[in-house]
């Protein structure tokens, strides 16, 4: 790890890279970090990080992409320069309350976490345009979610939701919206008025049909729906609705199963 640290201040002392080093810990302040914008921490076993990771204030790039993160440090709301964060793929339970501080954050990157809700802090993060909480155990979603008015991706893709959280509604900038593996039943009048949507996939819910509304969304060109076999009568196993880019008419229905 020290040679990579010595390599990066002599070559790019703006970008350190300790992706992969099988680290458990990080141990004390790793010299001069002080360039430092990009810092990589990824695909390591780290159960916990230093406080003095929050200090490191010049920092626009953190990835700690697959690690075992149980927790993190309450200085990481001091990282307000941060524009990427990547924490997803590990154990985290719940999130500190400042990380609505760092209003510089354009993508937050979560997914494949333990997480049963979120701060309504979030919300706060008016620049944010990528949110990814995909394979959460998330059941509903704060309110003030809706003062991500930047937003134009948000994955919500097998979060255990039974409803459409109805703060997505003061979105409406939003162009891909990701809700499959959920368990949905029936999905909300408003979600037609979000005009910006090119991309909505609604796959592997409990959807029995979709509504018209749907058909009528101005930009939507790749739509992704599957009907669960419970909701389905016939010989079919699964019916598939698709739009894709060359077809920007009505999306067709595509058909299939054992004969």
């Amino acid at each position: 790890m020290r040679h990579r640290v010595q390599e990066a201040a002599e070559h790019h002392p703006t970008v350190l890279d300790l992706s992969r080093l099988r680290l458990e810990i990080v141990a004390g302040p790793l010299g001069d970090l002080a360039d430092v914008t990009h810092l990589n921490l990824a695909y390591n076993s780290l159960t916990s990080l230093p406080e003095w990771l929050g200090y490191l204030t010049g920092l626009h790039h953190l990835d700690l992409t697959r690690n075992g993160l149980t927790v993190l440090p309450e200085t990481l709301g001091n990282l307000t320069r941060l524009t990427h964060l990547y924490l997803g793929q590990n154990r985290l339970t719940a999130l500190p309350e400042n990380l609505g501080d760092l209003t510089a954050l354009t993508h937050l990157h979560l997914h494949e976490n333990q997480l049963a809700r979120l701060p309504a802090t979030l919300g706060d993060l008016s620049t944010l345009t990528h949110l990814v909480l995909s394979s959460n155990r998330l059941i509903e979603l704060p309110d003030r979610l809706g003062g991500l008015t930047a937003l134009t991706h948000l994955n919500l893709s097998g979060c255990r939701l039974g409803a459409v959280p109805e703060s997505l509604a003061d979105l409406p900038a939003l162009t891909h919206l990701d809700l499959d593996g959920n368990h949905l039943t029936e999905l909300p009048e408003w979600l037609g008025d979000l005009t910006a949507l090119t991309h909505l996939d609604l796959q592997y819910n409990f959807l029995p049909e979709l509504p018209e509304w749907v058909d009528e969304l101005p930009a939507l060109t790749d739509l992704k729906f599957r009907s669960p076999p419970e909701c389905l009568t016939g010989e079919l196993d699964f019916r598939a609705l698709t739009r894709g880019p060359s077809d920007p008419g009505p999306a067709h229905l595509e058909e299939g199963g054992r004969q």
